[in-house]
């Protein structure tokens, strides 16, 4: 079986979470007999581990990529005109897709593998391409990123949060299927219905326990009035 698989970033060494993850994937993978093709963007210090990567792959195509400032507000520009997030918009290099488009055309591959949010994008055009049965694309989340987000737009200054919070909101949007979002709306409601019923069954008990002691303080009076009257009797009466 043959594995497209698609990293943001190269996974060796295994020396922080992400890297860690895909590099023992990719372990496993060759482990079981699959034959994978990896396609990674590659910074320049990254070039000098292609070697280890080629130990477990048939194939390592590496993409160079770099950042800057300058170019992060172009991004920026055009992720507001297009309403992708700017994480997506920045690593949508026209070279990565052109390599993933050549490699579909000419292999046929069962899966094609996206590691990570951004490279989803190249994968799903590239299955789209596909001239015999056409690869399932499988999307490895390693994180809830627009949890991320969130929390850089809780610490950012005040004239960043609603940048962070459009771009949240932008990554939720692509990053959650529409059955996650159902799923997570119905979840919502399961616990707002239990803390409801929790509620309702506290006031309840609330009020069993305030009969209960209008009960026994009525009884309690009773009792006392009764003793009262009894002093009162005259022994005869008490008597009979």
């Amino acid at each position: 079986m043959k594995i497209l698989f698609l990293t943001q970033i190269v996974p060796y060494p295994p020396n922080s979470g992400p890297k860690v993850k895909t590099w023992n994937v990719l372990r496993f993978l060759y482990q079981q007999g699959y034959h994978i093709t990896l396609v990674s963007f590659v910074r320049p210090d990254e070039t000098q581990y292609i070697p280890e990567l080629e130990k477990i792959c048939e194939a390592v195509h590496a993409v160079p990529i770099r950042r800057s400032r300058l170019a992060d507000v172009g991004f920026m520009i055009r992720s507001y005109l297009t309403r992708r997030p700017f994480l997506i918009e920045r690593d949508d290099l026209e070279s990565m897709q052109a390599i993933i488009d050549r490699l579909v055309k000419e292999s046929e591959f069962q899966f094609i593998h996206a590691d990570q949010l951004t490279m989803v994008q190249f994968a799903l055009r590239g299955a789209a391409l596909s001239h015999g049965t056409k690869p399932k694309v499988i999307f490895d989340a390693h994180n809830a990123v627009w949890s991320i987000v969130e929390r850089m737009q809780a610490n950012a200054r005040w004239f960043l949060k609603p940048i962070l919070r459009i771009e949240a909101d932008r990554v939720k949007r692509v990053s959650v299927t529409k059955a996650e979002m159902e799923a997570e709306q119905g979840l919502v409601r399961d616990i707002k219905a239990a803390e409801a019923s929790k509620k309702a069954a506290e006031l309840r008990a609330d009020q069993d326990r305030i009969t209960l002691l209008k009960h026994s303080e009525a009884e309690k009076d009773s009792a006392e009035l009764l003793a009262q009257n009894e002093k009162r009797l005259p022994p005869q009466a008490s008597s009979q």
